[in-house]
């Protein structure tokens, strides 16, 4: 009973817990886990690293156990040497004996049977010179690991950034919801009151319809904003790997962007531009691995073999273990240009990857450029909308109370409704746009995104 109660509390508090607004640093937390670009591209610098183990390993002897089994059903005879009587020979000079007697040989005859034979050994084998062509191929491996660290990078500080902007825009949802309630909420309130000044004979029955008619418009305008809302949670649901909620909410405050301060531009700690000199390396790599085609190569091996099979007059002859060591040298001579137009393609590589390197570190400035000009755009922009919206907060009092006093048309003070809205979704926007643009700005000037 009482593990039942703990089980209902905990998933009670579970889901307590999931019906929380979500900052901005938990959906962080959240894609960190569970995106599936971050994921993959860890999977990726997983598998550079398992190559660099593989290459590493490629210093060390190889060794190798080998067998085979061999059967064949050959058998016959190797020698046959029929019955004879021999001479004799007198044993101190060597000289036939001229006797009527002669020694028997009775003759005899060797066969062989082939059978199964059977072999096993271990062998070991040590480059000693390759032409560099192991380290070459080694330090490929490493440089494609640190730069799979700097996609993986990359990649998390593009998901960073569309993480923001969809939790930009879910706020941003969420706001002109709000905005869109409370016009719709105004405008309700005030047909209550033209309903009244109308049936006290104060105001005419059209006032009543006008303001019926954007109460109408308002009325979709908050089905627009629900709509958008439940479609900006799901965007940010896909990004964070989590199931599409209706009921899933963020806080509706965006962290604050120090709108005054400057970055110091450090385009060499973007993943980009690292990466520019990891391609560099690596073309330089690439020419010294195809070099080494051109240089003599040495290796070392070791054997010990054990063989057992093949029988000659029903006695096993092999029957026995034996050690042996070859150094092998290959010296390339000529190949017809083949392995010099190697060399010459891999250095054409690296003149391309140094042109492509030069072309990135400029759109990188141009981007940095770009990224500081609509910022500076974004912060003028935020402030207009505090001061517009503040005249149309006053604007909007006063013509309610000029049209209570008579002094002012309904289709005024509708007009002076409308232009608060406008300037409140104004700001909304306009603050929202101002933290983006400042993410970007900290992104392209290389300041960390605070990636752990």
């Amino acid at each position: 009973m009482k593990n039942k109660i703990l089980v209902i509390l905990l998933t009670l508090f579970s889901l307590a817990a999931t019906a929380q607004p979500l900052s901005l640093d938990e959906c962080f937390r959240l894609a960190q886990e569970n995106n599936k670009q971050i994921r993959s591209r860890q999977a990726q610098t997983k598998q550079a690293t398992y190559t660099v183990k593989a290459q590493r390993a490629n210093y060390l002897p190889d060794i190798a156990l080998t067998g085979s089994g061999y059967w064949n059903n050959s058998k016959g005879t190797l020698l046959s040497i029929p019955e004879t009587y021999l001479p004799c020979y007198d044993m101190m000079t060597g000289t036939p004996i001229q006797t009527s007697l002669a020694a028997l040989f009775p003759g005899t005859t060797i066969g062989y049977e082939i059978g199964t034979i059977m072999r096993g050994g271990v062998s070991v084998t040590q480059p000693i010179y390759t032409g560099g062509k192991i380290t070459s191929a080694y330090r490929m491996a490493q440089t494609a690991e640190k730069m799979s660290k700097l996609q993986e990078t990359q990649t998390q500080q593009s998901v960073w950034i569309e993480v923001a902007e969809a939790y930009t825009l879910l706020v941003r949802a969420q706001e002109m919801q709000q905005v869109a309630q409370q016009h719709h909420a105004l405008l309700d309130k005030l047909l209550h009151d033209v309903q009244s000044a109308v049936r006290h004979g104060m105001k005419i029955h059209n006032d009543e319809l006008k303001v019926q008619v954007r109460l109408n418009e308002s009325e979709l305008a908050v089905h627009r904003a629900d709509n958008a809302r439940r479609l900006a949670a799901k965007n940010l649901c896909q990004l964070i790997g989590q199931p599409y909620d209706e009921d899933f909410a963020v806080e509706g405050t965006l962290p604050k962007f120090d709108v005054g301060r400057t970055f110091e531009a450090h385009l060499e700690a973007r993943p980009e531009f690292q990466m520019l000199d990891c391609q560099n390396e690596m073309a330089s790599q690439q020419m010294r691995l195809v070099r080494s085609e051109m240089l003599p190569q040495v290796g070392l091996q070791g054997n010990y073999n054990y063989i057992l099979g093949l029988k000659v007059d029903d006695a096993t002859v092999l029957d026995g273990g034996s050690f042996s060591v070859v150094l092998n040298v290959s010296i390339p001579l000529y190949h017809f240009g083949g392995r010099s137009n190697k060399v010459k393609a891999a250095q054409a590589k690296m003149e391309q990857v140094e042109l492509e390197r030069q072309d990135l570190v400029e759109k990188m400035q141009l981007e940095l450029s770009q990224a500081t000009d609509n910022l500076d755009e974004a912060r003028l922009e935020a402030e207009l909308a505090v001061k517009s919206l503040s005249q149309a907060e006053e604007n909007l009092q006063l013509s309610r109370k000029q049209y209570e006093a008579g002094m002012e048309s309904i289709s005024d003070l509708l007009e002076a409704q409308t232009l608060w809205q406008q300037a409140f979704a104004a700001k909304v926007e306009t603050d929202c746009q101002q933290y983006l643009c400042g993410l970007r700005y900290m992104r392209a000037a290389g300041e960390n995104l605070g990636l752990k």
